[in-house]
């Protein structure tokens, strides 16, 4: 990650300006250690848990200089979930809600991330936890219906399928599947839907209309970078989606453990939080164990 965008990710965080200060630090020993000793590195990350990274993973490596690379959000998925709880992690990369989900809040996971590399490190990140009865690892992608689609492949966080007009991007066939069709296949119904894929979020819901309408899912985390465009998807479609499945937009403050209301900033952010039922999802959190990360308790 380039040094100008470092520091508009580190002060995007909701750290003091002593953690800010840290984690720029941490964004330079990282820089000169992997360059030093380049290859995978393990780091510690929330609890007990690690994760396996390497340099150029854009978005694993916010966890090394911040803690939590998406600090509302994976606090939310930390505070939210605990034993017997399943989320489904649609655009896993190389694991880090995964990992956060089953390995510190003791979660079962479907980790569903099509590119053969990034899912090579997810794999790894499983068996380095030793989570393999928690988290099934899928090479498979999700979309409105089954099939196959091209992929990028040289993009790192930002790989996705190719639209109508980049099919000459390097590429690769990926299998398609609905969700739907997929948790009927296993009978299961997930608590929470954590969905990052680059643009393609409102074709992979739209495959998911009955897991939407289940009473069981009470919140959807998912990204919104506004490129759905590329696929035809009108402004605000996944929000549409998602209000008709009475999935309201919160935002979570991981100090306090409560949600609060959006803001500008989180409205015009990356990544938006839907719940079901706030009154129940709001007990939860309160009620939610601390975690360490670092030095912080959360």
């Amino acid at each position: 990650m380039p040094l100008i965008q470092t520091i508009r990710f580190i002060c995007s965080h909701r750290l003091n300006k002593g953690r800010k200060l840290q984690a720029l630090l941490q964004y330079f020993r990282w820089q000169v250690g992997s360059r030093l000793l380049p290859g995978k590195v393990v780091v510690p990350f929330v609890d007990h848990t690690r994760l396996l990274i390497s340099p150029g993973m854009a978005g694993a490596t916010g966890n090394v200089y911040c803690g939590l690379h998406d600090f509302e959000e994976m606090g939310f998925v930390l505070h939210v979930l605990g034993e017997g709880d399943c989320l489904v992690d649609i655009g896993a990369n190389v694991g880090s809600y995964s990992i956060l989900a089953a390995g510190a809040g003791g979660a079962q996971v479907l980790s569903f991330e099509p590119a053969p590399s990034t899912f090579a490190h997810l794999v790894d990140n499983i068996r380095l936890n030793q989570l393999e009865d928690k988290v099934t690892a899928l090479n498979l992608g999700l979309g409105s219906k089954a099939g196959k689609l091209r992929f990028s492949t040289l993009l790192d966080t930002t790989n996705h399928i190719l639209a109508d007009n980049e099919q000459d991007e390097p590429s690769i066939d990926v299998k398609i599947e609905c969700l739907d069709d997929y948790l009927e296949q296993i009978g299961d119904r997930p608590f929470a839907i954590k969905l990052d894929v680059e643009g393609f979020e409102a074709e992979v819901l739209r495959g998911g209309q009955k897991v939407l309408s289940s009473p069981k899912l009470l919140a959807v985390i998912v990204e919104d970078i506004g490129c759905g465009n590329r696929y035809g998807a009108p402004p605000g479609a996944v929000g549409q989606i998602l209000a008709s499945h009475e999935l309201v937009e919160c935002a979570y403050d991981p100090l306090q453990h409560r949600l609060v209301r959006p803001n500008g900033r989180k409205s015009a952010g990356r990544n938006r939080i839907y719940i079901r039922n706030t009154n129940s999802v709001e007990n939860r959190v309160r009620a939610a164990k601390k975690h360490r990360i670092g030095k912080q308790i959360l």
